[in-house]
């Protein structure tokens, strides 16, 4: 098949689409558009139509089993998280033995920071997105107070040029060289929330990584100036919203 880009090899397209029968598994937010497009699956993604009567299930195990449903449900809630290892495995590319649903994001960040997150007088700042998810800020900035550094001066925000919204790999890279080794690693999302932005990751990871292996300037199109690259820093990618809009980041 060779692409058009005209509406009626989209519409073409849609009406070949083997998948097509799944919009009817969803509702979708009426509004002023009756025939509306949803493309915010990374942020909060439309309701199956099967999804209340699961909630009401355990709702209904709840009731009958108090405590023991821990244990005595037709889904024990102890093992629970178990259910999703196989989908999570599937979704982000890896084994099921390197993956587990637990906590909450803001939980699992702290988790994290605390065990690479290792400051020391020199090396202490934290680079952030402008406008992440005010969760994501709180992890990073109370993980900065609990070493005794001030996230007024210690966490660094990358940001977009003025006038636009999607962040750029250059910007990040002169923030990099601007601030040197102070610098002990960046907080990054997989998707900016309410954008279609993905990060590129190539360009980050291979810029940042492998780009400080083998000496170049310009590894993984970062196109960082060499100082930038020279200095070793942990990399925390979160792909809570990203996992499901783009590609695997484990083959």
């Amino acid at each position: 098949m060779d692409y058009e880009p005209t509406l009626e090899f989209a519409r073409d397209c849609d009406a070949t689409d083997p998948l097509r029968g799944y919009r009817g598994q969803f509702h979708f937010p009426t509004l002023d558009t009756p025939e509306m497009v949803y493309f915010s699956g990374h942020s909060l993604g439309l309701q199956p139509k099967t999804v209340r009567a699961a909630v009401e299930l355990e709702l209904d195990e709840w009731a009958k089993y108090g405590v023991d449903g821990h244990f005595h449900s037709d889904r024990p809630w102890i093992s629970y998280h178990r259910l999703a290892t196989n989908g999570f495995a599937e979704l982000t590319g890896a084994l099921p033995h390197e993956v587990v649903a637990m906590n909450t994001l803001t939980v699992n960040l702290h988790i994290l920071m605390a065990s690479f997150y290792r400051p020391t007088p020199d090396r202490y700042k934290i680079v952030i997105e402008k406008g992440a998810c005010p969760s994501d800020n709180y992890a990073a900035a109370s993980q900065l107070r609990l070493h005794g550094f001030d996230p007024a001066t210690s966490l660094l925000e990358w940001s977009p040029p003025v006038g636009e919204q999607l962040l750029r790999t250059e910007d990040l890279a002169e923030l990099l060289e601007r601030e040197g080794e102070s610098v002990v690693g960046e907080a990054s999302p997989g998707k900016r929330n309410g954008l279609d932005h993905a990060r590129p990751f190539e360009a980050v990871v291979v810029g940042d990584v492998l780009g400080r292996q083998k000496g170049t300037r310009d590894a993984g199109s970062l196109h960082a100036p060499q100082a930038a690259l020279d200095v070793p820093r942990f990399l925390r990618i979160e792909i809570a919203q990203r996992h499901v809009n783009g590609p695997r980041l484990v083959p």
